[in-house]
Formats: structure tokens, C-alpha cells, sequence
């Protein structure tokens, strides 16, 4: 089953934003390694368009320019090298969908204690609610700052402490500018959403687009979703789409490395 694109001009705490999202079933989604590329030029293995948004944090230097920040795993292996250095710990957000439920019924969950360690070893296997789950265990994983949609906060103030306290990244997180986010919304559907300024879709600076409050705000009120993160933005922010049977991009032409894609 294809997935869907939706675009549309939003309001989120008093900001204008342009919203382009994908709609997919969450067995569909598959985390690739695109290489230097942006979304515009990643291509499969057969030379065909790849459609998705681009996924976690890399480092954008040599000597290991490209290297992830944060886990990006696809049918139980990481997808490319991870960057070694203090982004690496902390307490930020993973998402892992699991290969096969635990007992409880768990197939999709959000931690916030699995990404690497200061030494670049990785944390797996991991424990949620008591259960081991294991590298191998996992169809994907992406790995991003939580947008804690299942908590309740009654102002900005609160889930910026609550990142503050977990130690998680800080990328401008209070500042406007282009987002990506990856939201479950139930009923084995994810959304996959970029967020660009409402003025101008052009611009990836600071000042426009949006903070992650409105992130969180637009993936839970506009969406519905129950789980999601916020993954790489600014200039990184970009989409691969078709619409009408026409291949679209909409983004700032950056390499992406990591790339979440369903199809089309």
C-alpha cells in the first residue's frame, strides 16, 4: 500500500507554518543509507526515486563527515557508522519498532536510555518494561530528540526542563526554524512531517519555521500521535513526494546520509 502526501498551510501557537507530510502503514517505512545525497537525487538500488523525509543528526566535517549521530537501524543493523563524541549521550528520544511483539504487546515504543555511550559503545540489548529487546530484534530505529507525546505539559517552560533534565540535545530547540518529525498515530500508521516557514518555504535560517514545543503541539493536535521525535531540521529538513504522478522535492538540497522512506 502506497503511502499518502498531504500539504497544508497551519497555525500552531500563533505562528504560520507549511506543513508537508506522508501518511504510511509502519511496516512500510524502511531507514536507507542515501550517502552523500539529498532526497532529491537518492535513488534504490534498481536507479529509481526514493520517497521520505531525512532522518537523524550526522556530522557535517571531515574527517567523518556523514557519520550518524544517534541510532539509525533498519531490519536489525545499524545503517551507517555513528559519530563518536558527547551527542551520542544523554538521555534522547529512539524509537524502535520490534520485528515481533514482546508478551505484553509491545511492537513500537520510544526509550530514552538507548543511544550510545561516551566510549561509542552501544547500549543494546536494551530493556523495556522488563523485557530484553536485542539489536536484532528490531525491523527499524531511528533516533532523535522525544517530543514526549504521552506526557502532559502544560507550557513550553515544562517540556524544555523535561528535555534539560534528560539530558537531551539541544539544537535550537527553542528557536524558529524548518522541522522534521516522525509521529505514531495508531492503528499501525506513522507520519512522517516537514515543517517549513508559512511566509517563505525558501528560507532554512533561524527565525523561520518552528520551535519544538510547536513541533510537539502539531504532531499531537494536528495528527494525533502518540509517540514521535524530532529528527534532523534546519537546512537538513527535506522531502521526497509524488503527487499527481510526478516525482516532487521540497528542501534546501543538503546531503542527507540517513533517510526514512516508504513508498509511493
Amino acid at each position: 500500500m502506497a503511502a499518502t502526501f498531504g500539504s497544508e498551510l497551519y497555525t500552531v501557537n500563533g505562528k504560520k507554518v507549511r506543513l508537508m507530510w506522508l501518511e504510511a502503514g509502519i511496516d512500510e517505512l524502511t531507514i536507507r543509507n542515501i550517502g552523500e545525497n539529498s532526497l532529491r537525487t537518492a535513488k534504490d538500488e534498481k536507479g529509481n526515486q526514493l520517497y521520505g523525509v531525512n532522518g537523524v543528526f550526522f556530522q557535517m566535517v571531515e574527517p567523518d563527515k556523514g557519520n550518524l549521530y544517534g541510532y539509525a537501524i533498519n531490519n536489525g543493523a545499524p545503517i551507517g557508522p555513528n559519530e563518536r563524541g558527547s551527542w551520542n549521550s544523554g538521555g534522547n528520544g529512539f524509537m524502535v519498532y520490534l520485528k515481533k511483539e514482546l508478551p505484553d504487546k509491545t511492537f513500537l515504543f520510544v526509550s530514552n536510555n538507548a543511544m550510545q555511550t561516551d566510549d561509542n559503545k552501544n547500549q543494546f540489548p536494551v530493556t523495556h518494561k522488563g523485557y530484553t529487546v536485542q539489536m536484532s530484534d528490531v525491523k527499524w530505529a531511528v533516533g532523535g530528540i522525544s517530543l514526549h507525546l504521552s506526557e502532559n505539559f502544560s507550557k513550553a517552560a515544562d517540556y524544555y526542563s523535561r528535555l534539560s533534565n534528560d539530558k537531551e540535545w539541544d539544537v535550537d530547540n527553542k528557536a524558529d526554524r524548518p522541522r522534521t518529525a516522525i509521529g505514531y498515530k495508531g492503528g499501525k500508521k506513522i507520519i512522517l512531517c516537514t515543517i517549513f516557514d508559512g511566509d517563505d518555504i525558501t528560507k532554512d535560517g533561524a527565525g523561520y519555521g518552528c520551535n519544538l514545543w510547536d513541533v510537539r503541539t502539531i504532531m499531537k493536535d494536528k495528527f494525533g500521535c502518540t509517540m514521535g521525535l524530532n529528527l534532523d531540521g534546519g537546512g537538513s529538513t527535506q522531502i521526497s513526494y509524488k503527487e499527481n504522478g510526478k516525482d516532487c522535492y521540497q528542501g534546501f538540497g543538503r546531503a542527507s546520509y540517513c533517510m526514512l522512506c516508504v513508498p509511493m
